[in-house]
């Protein structure tokens, strides 16, 4: 996050492992969006923590592009 050049908060039920961030995105300009896209292609990529994309309250449009590359069958 930090070397995205994001801040946020976590919350969350942590302990249950579910832990929430609320973050600084730029979703309005061309080149904050661009950013957004490439940070979230990354995180997908390293994952390693055996957590999920998927958000406990549905996954909507934000990020159905995203989750291909979440399931086992791609």
């Amino acid at each position: 996050m930090y070397a995205h050049q994001y801040d946020g908060a976590f919350y969350g039920h942590f302990g249950h492992a579910c832990v929430h961030t609320r973050m600084d995105y730029d979703l309005e300009s061309a080149e904050g969006i661009r950013k957004f896209r490439q940070f979230m292609k990354k995180r997908l990529t390293r994952g390693g923590y055996g957590g999920s994309l998927s958000g406990e309250h549905g996954d909507g449009q934000s990020r159905a592009e995203l989750l291909p590359k979440c399931s086992d069958r791609n």
